[in-house]
């Protein structure tokens, strides 16, 4: 039995990974001025302001009504009142690179002493912004507007409510093609869109939001069913704050766009600092995963770097060109999971079942495979095998 494998899709890069590493942010303080910083998403213009994804800190800190931008950082000052509660630990760094014999050790190293991880559900807050936008009324539907956003962030940024306080970022195109994983397609979520018009006023109008897309220049498009007075009035959680400021009176064009998407539920796994937010695109490096359930888990290009998974049930799990380098996964159940270019080099899957696991492309340099049940499985070449890759 074979216990180490070199693949042809060694040193091919993961998709969206190499962000957070934008130098010009460094003058940022404060918690979100930390986050905006780490994942790349705030740079100063050359007029000196700070700048996230198109709009200026100190505009959008003052809507949300926070005096001191540059001090509270300010995705949007709009954590400070929206999920006033969070005391969130950003998540995704990128993990530096490393050689084999280095992430073999830290993966032996994990510790598989540490408790099993439990999961919980939280409440998901997910927020983007863009330099400019415009609202067209659909024909023949009341109150129905197709929204263009322009200069839009190419990142989304996520918040949790309690118990987790976390907070991370993943890219507007895989939140995009998530949607329909979050559940938005059956129920679509409640939005906020908060803008400066023509005259330099702030507008706020609150809808429900559906079919967002994200054309290959970076253009958001979506539809927005404007909510009336008494709609608004009714509307709860997070963006419940918006109520007292919605205008039904829309503006057609608009600048400095900030757009809060709230009521998503979500699966969030252990506890901060090494707890994970169960998604597409999550980035959880060095999770605490140990005999978690996470059958069926969509974790689609997700950072998993040295997280330790080990007994873990991801029966039928999605982890297609998943970044799980140095992980340990000894004992977990992988039966039917799709690991289609995921990167595996020096992860630790002693003693895991393999059986109608999907391989293809997989990077497997290094991998100790002891004791791996193989059944119907495809290797990264290709081959399906009963014996080992």
């Amino acid at each position: 039995m074979p216990l180490a494998y070199s693949s042809p899709a060694e040193g091919h890069l993961p998709r969206g990974w190499g962000l957070g590493h934008n130098s010009k942010a460094r003058g940022l303080h404060g918690f979100f001025g930390s986050l905006l910083r780490r994942a790349g998403l705030a740079h100063q213009s050359g007029a000196g302001q700070w700048v996230f994804g198109g709009t200026p800190l100190a505009w959008v800190a003052n809507v949300w009504g926070v005096k001191r931008a540059y001090e509270v950082g300010a995705v949007v000052g709009m954590a400070a009142v929206l999920v006033a509660s969070l005391s969130a630990t950003a998540v995704g760094a990128q993990p530096g690179v490393a050689d084999d014999a280095s992430l073999a050790v830290a993966s032996h190293a994990v510790s598989s002493l540490a408790p099993a991880a439990k999961a919980g559900t939280v409440s998901v807050l997910y927020a983007t912004t863009a330099q400019q936008g415009s609202l067209a009324a659909v024909k023949g539907k009341k109150r129905t507007y197709v929204m263009t956003l322009r200069g839009a962030s190419d990142h989304v940024t996520w918040f949790t409510d309690r118990p987790a306080r976390e907070s991370g970022f993943l890219p507007t195109t895989g939140f995009v093609s998530s949607w329909a994983g979050y559940g938005f397609v059956e129920d679509p979520p409640n939005v906020a869109l908060v803008v400066r018009d023509r005259l330099g006023a702030t507008d706020t109008v609150v809808a429900v939001m559906t079919g967002p897309k994200v054309s290959a220049k970076g253009v958001f498009t979506a539809q927005l069913r404007v909510l009336s007075v008494d709609q608004a009035q009714q509307v709860v959680g997070n963006l419940a704050v918006h109520a007292d400021r919605h205008d039904v009176k829309v503006p057609t064009r608009f600048t400095s766009v900030a757009l809060f998407i709230d009521n998503v539920n979500g699966t969030y796994v252990g506890t901060s600092p090494t707890g994970c937010l169960i998604q597409a695109f999550t980035s959880c490096p060095n999770a605490n995963l140990i005999d978690a359930d996470l059958t069926g888990a969509d974790l689609y290009e997700a950072n998993l770097y040295l997280a330790n998974m080990s007994g873990a049930n991801l029966t039928g799990a999605n982890l297609y060109e998943a970044y799980v380098d140095g992980a340990n996964l000894s004992g977990a159940n992988l039966t039917g999971a799709n690991l289609n270019w995921a990167y595996l080099t020096a992860v630790n899957l002693t003693g895991a079942n393999l059986t109608d696991a999907n391989l293809f492309g997989a990077g497997l340099n290094a991998a100790n495979l002891t004791g791996v049940t193989w059944s119907n499985t495809t290797c990264p070449d290709g081959t399906i095998t009963n014996t080992g890759c």
